[in-house]
């Protein structure tokens, strides 16, 4: 505000100077008023720096907080097919960069176009006292150009939407030729040179699309800029003559002068101002529409944005009762389940039922929906139709986050956290995160504790390819490497952590590992998680024919279900896999 003030004062007090020595006031008049304007040089100085110091702070601030809601928001979604849609992905994009430049803008833009309505205000003013023509003229001349940056920042948006597919995809190209998960296929298969010129091509159809815009742009301004010259170019000569006649002062003819370029650049600096905010609340829409969605009953904010969008209406849902803790049999009744409205049926009509604290193994080829089950049941997909019960109750009538929090689930596709040892385990429960006895507990459990004690700083060792242990440059030093099997040893013990669950899931939780020791491991995981109802997946038969009762399921349908002697007795698919499998381990032995 102080900033947007000073150009008038200065303009006055120029004025103030020049009528002093032209019309022969005392030297320490003219010394008072050149004192005045000097303070006011200094005052013009300080402002901007001042005010761009006070903005940091506070866009920083804003942009912390608004991160940190999207992020809330997202971690809410707990149906993860969301994520599995492009729209979804679409949105996700353009809410982060509105989280992160939008703050900025948007603040910036305000004080911005403050200071420059108080500029435009205090000379406009100036202008009115010495001709009110030219302060209309002015004022008109000035509409257009807010309208122009209106229009502008409603194409850049739109040209924005119209991309953030090439710039996702180029953001996948960059991360492709970057990551370290896919370094091993780039180099060994040549693929660097192609993804490279793959993310090179999304970005000239980005570039291609935003010169179009730049170019209508120019137009448009250059149009608006040659006339506002045109005006106050005219209006200075006007003044000019008036001052040479009599009728205006030097004074007035400075007042006149540094007021219609300040008009000028006042006009410029709101319409900016207006244009960069409005474009920023537009860009707004995609982060509204993820942290202020009405979720609705049953069902996460975030998915029924996607669905209610996609015109898709919502199944009925119960109401939402108060939190009880679930515990009683699994039943699964009718369960359909397919990805997107058009795709095909990965589960027809599921029917299935794993008593409290038995187990159950779920066998099946690949592609027959094993997974997809799994994902199900975890409270992580929700059905397209059908109903899971846990003791009766619909699972859709708990708070997602609730049923999750008593899933236990090892997944064969597990994650290697960045992080140290301690904290890869620890994370199985953030309760206790930091309760070294009971991580070192699990890490015996699940095999892990003598290699991790082995390490440089043994459960502190950060285990990681592309971050340095330590902060600060001198103690800098590398993180510690696992092989796959003991990175899926870590997955078993952080899987361990957890407690009080209704349902573990071992989805293949040894894959990785020798046949000895994966039957050892299975063992393990049978007796830590006896009282709870299991659910146990592998291909290698030999590890689940101890379940309670095993199922079979084809082509999304449960096709058999009974113990090890039953299905073998029954000569089906199971008993073929088996045989297989069997076949495959005497020959090697012979």
């Amino acid at each position: 505000m102080l900033g947007g003030l000073v150009p008038t004062a200065v303009a006055w007090s120029t004025k103030g100077l020049l009528d002093a020595i032209v019309g022969g006031v005392t030297t320490a008049g003219i010394v008072w008023q050149a004192s005045i304007l000097a303070l006011l040089g200094v005052a013009s100085a300080l402002t901007p720096q001042l005010a761009r110091h006070c903005q940091s702070i506070t866009q920083r601030a804003a942009r912390l907080w608004m991160r940190d809601r999207l992020f809330r928001a997202l971690d809410g979604i707990r149906d993860i097919s969301w994520f599995e849609n492009p729209r979804s992905m679409d949105h996700v994009q353009l809410a982060l960069k509105a989280s992160t430049t939008s703050p900025e803008v948007l603040l910036g833009a305000c004080l911005s176009t403050l200071q420059g309505v108080l500029v435009a205000v205090g000379l406009l003013g100036s202008l009115w006292a010495i001709s009110p023509v030219i302060f209309l003229l002015l004022a008109a001349a000035s509409l257009p150009v807010l309208l122009s940056r209106l229009i502008s920042s409603r194409e850049q948006i739109r040209l924005e939407g119209d991309t953030v597919q090439a710039s996702r995809r180029e953001v996948f190209y960059r991360m492709l030729i970057t990551s370290i998960d896919a370094v091993k296929e780039v180099r060994v298969f040549g693929l660097g040179d192609f993804f490279r010129e793959r993310m090179n091509s999304e970005t000239r159809s980005i570039h291609r699309e935003e010169q179009r815009f730049d170019t209508r742009q120019l137009k448009r301004q250059a149009a608006l800029s040659v006339l506002s010259a045109v005006i106050v170019g005219a209006s200075v000569v006007w003044s000019a003559a008036r001052a040479a006649a009599g009728a205006l002062s030097i004074g007035d003819l400075s007042v006149f002068i540094a007021a219609a370029a300040g008009v000028q650049g006042a006009v410029l600096q709101i319409a900016t101002g207006i244009g960069d905010g409005y474009k920023s609340l537009l860009a707004f829409g995609s982060y509204r529409a993820i942290t202020d969605a009405d979720p609705g009953p049953g069902r996460t904010a975030a998915l029924s944005l996607v669905r209610d969008a996609e015109g898709r209406e919502a199944s009925d849902v119960p109401t939402l009762p108060e939190r009880v803790p679930l515990q009683g049999d699994i039943e699964v009744k009718d369960l359909w389940f397919r990805y997107g409205d058009d795709g095909d049926w990965v589960l027809r009509g599921v029917d299935l039922t794993i008593p409290a604290g038995g187990s159950l193994a779920l066998v099946g080829v690949n592609g027959a929906g094993k997974s997809t089950l799994v994902k199900l049941l975890s409270g992580l997909y929700r059905p397209t139709r059908g109903t899971i019960l846990v003791g009766g109750r619909d699972i859709r009538t708990v708070p997602a986050e609730d049923y999750q929090r008593g899933v236990g689930a090892i997944f064969q596709d597990y994650m290697c956290y960045d992080l140290t040892a301690a904290e890869n385990i620890g994370l199985g429960d953030l309760n206790r995160l930091d309760d070294r006895p009971a991580v070192r507990a699990a890490a015996r459990k699940a095999g892990a504790d003598d290699f991790l004690g082995a390490l440089p700083d043994g459960y502190e060792t950060l285990l990681s390819r592309i971050f340095f242990a330590g902060d600060a440059a001198a103690q800098r030093r590398q993180g510690a490497h696992l092989s796959g099997g003991q990175w899926q040893r870590l997955a078993v013990a952080r899987g361990l952590m957890k407690r009080r669950t209704h349902l573990v899931i071992l989805d293949e939780p040894s894959s990785g590992l020798d046949a000895e020791a994966e039957a050892a491991l299975h063992d393990q995981l049978l007796r830590e998680s006896e009282g709870a109802t299991r659910l146990l997946i592998s291909h290698r038969l030999g590890t689940v024919k101890d379940a309670d009762a095993i199922a079979v399921l084809e082509d999304g349908v449960i096709t058999a279900r009974g113990d090890h002697s039953a299905l073998m007795a029954a000569e089906g698919t199971y008993h073929r896999l088996f045989t297989l499998q069997a076949a495959g381990y005497a020959d090697t032995v012979r």
